[in-house]
């Protein structure tokens, strides 16, 4: 009997470890920034992006490198963001990471300068090229590397079109 109660104790102190754990974790990964930087905005996200007035969408990848550029990045795009395409055809771009860049305010606030070069394998009518130039706000929570864990953005030319929009990012 006393070697049960022995194995009993030792699974209620790992699961009171494992809370423990849990709990500082936790705390590490809803750290709070004071003051923001390039740095904090870095390694991969994923967003969605959709127009204000139209209903096309079209979600991103890319890798920013904390220091204002980016190392890789992907969007796909329905096609009827431009002219003459349809909901069911998608427009698949790389990001052009020479050219592109991004800023970050001590408030968590930028922009970003996106250059998508299209894939070969395009449909006619997704545009060769685009620039999106969108305002971006850094949410006040991180990792515990200080790495922002979402973001929120917003475009006067989504997709290069003359068309608002707005996206949110995770990490």
């Amino acid at each position: 009997m006393s070697r049960m109660k022995s194995s009993i104790a030792k699974l209620a102190i790992l699961l009171g470890a494992c809370g423990l754990l849990v709990a500082f974790g936790n705390t590490a990964a809803n750290a709070q920034v004071s003051s923001f930087s390039t740095a904090n905005y870095d390694n991969r996200y994923v967003c969605t992006n959709a127009a204000d007035a139209d209903f096309f969408t079209a979600v991103i990848k890319y890798n920013p490198n904390g220091a204002g550029g980016y190392t890789a990045g992907t969007l796909v795009a329905s096609s009827d963001a431009f002219l003459g395409g349809a909901p069911d055809t998608f427009c698949n771009y790389t990001l052009n990471t020479t050219t592109s860049a991004y800023t970050i305010s001590g408030q968590g606030l930028g922009f970003e300068k996106l250059v998508w070069t299209a894939a070969s394998s395009n449909a006619a009518v997704c545009p060769a090229s685009f620039v999106d130039n969108t305002a971006i706000a850094l949410r006040n929570l991180t990792n515990s590397n200080g790495i922002v864990v979402d973001a929120e953005f917003s475009s006067g030319n989504l997709l290069g079109q003359l068309e608002s929009g707005h996206g949110y990012c995770l990490k």
